[in-house]
Order: structure tokens, then sequence, then C-alpha cells
């Protein structure tokens, strides 16, 4: 989204602070995720070994909450997932799916484990070059019409090619 005036970036901006719009985003994770849906809220800061990641925290940092759903699991290995943001923080959705042990496919910064893939797609699943994760979804009230904006994104090429190799 950019603002086009600086009307429009304030009545945006203050959409954003006060978590009045909706995102969502479809992610293909390792594992499945306990329970399949939920609410994910914790404070998030930067990493204290690895400035490059943010890590979950228990007394410091900013908070973050995602709410999560289980859309379609893949023998348990894999599973396509729909993440709500509440709040924006900087790799809040691969940092909580992370935190849940259901890293996203293709994401080696946030990985928690090596994943039992079948053999006959982990060659895929494990170098898809990029992080599975995909905005999809985006409604805001418009700053000057107040009109309600919706707008939703098919899943790219790439990340349909891999949900037709986890249905193998």
């Amino acid at each position: 989204m950019v603002a086009k005036n600086d009307f429009s970036h304030c009545k945006l901006a203050k959409q954003f602070a006060t978590h009045s719009l909706t995102r969502k985003y479809i992610c293909f994770c390792y594992s499945t995720p306990h329970p399949s849906w939920g609410k994910i809220t914790t404070l998030i800061a930067r990493d204290k070994n690895n400035r490059l990641k943010m890590s979950v925290s228990k007394n410091v940092g900013r908070n973050a909450v995602t709410f999560y759903k289980t859309l379609q699991t893949f023998s348990q290995f894999a599973s396509k997932i729909e993440c709500e943001l509440k709040t924006g923080r900087t790799h809040q959705i691969r940092v909580h799916m992370s935190h849940l042990k259901c890293s996203l496919i293709g994401d080696s910064l946030y990985k928690v484990k090596n994943y039992a893939i079948p053999n006959e797609i982990a060659n895929f699943v494990n170098r898809f070059p990029r992080q599975a994760l995909h905005a999809y979804f985006l409604e805001f009230v418009h700053p000057r019409s107040q009109k309600i904006m919706r707008f939703e994104s098919d899943l790219p090429e790439d990340m349909k090619e891999l949900e037709k190799i986890l249905l193998c």
C-alpha cells in the first residue's frame, strides 16, 4: 500500500497504529501446529545472538499478536496456514511460526530443526527458493471516501506448484 499524499499517509498510518485494518497471509510450513488454530501473543525483540534475526522474548521487545488457522495438512509433515496480523513486527509471522515449531518452508533463517519429509518430494520442498509466504488479503478504510477497500490476491505460481507437490 502506498499513499499518494500526506493526508492519505496520515489516515492510513493511523489505521496501522490502531490495528484497524486487516492483513492476512498464506504460508506453507513444515509440520502442523498444535492446536490447529489459535492466537499467538508474545514479545518480539532482536535476537541476542544474531542481529539479522528477531526472536520471541519473555521480558523485552514489542507486543506481537498473530491469529493462525490451519487450512490444510499434508500427512503431518507440512501444512498450509492462514495468518492474520493484529500487529506488524519485523518478521512476525516467521518468528511466530518458528515459535510453534512450524518453520516456513524456504526460510533458512528461522528453520528450527530438520523436518522429516517424504523422500520423493524432499528435494523440491527443502530447496524452495524463498519463504513460502504470501500476503493475500488486505482490507482498510479509504482515507477520503471512507469506503471499505478489500483486495485479494491468488497464490503466486511457485507456491501453487509447492502445494501440488505437497499433495502428492
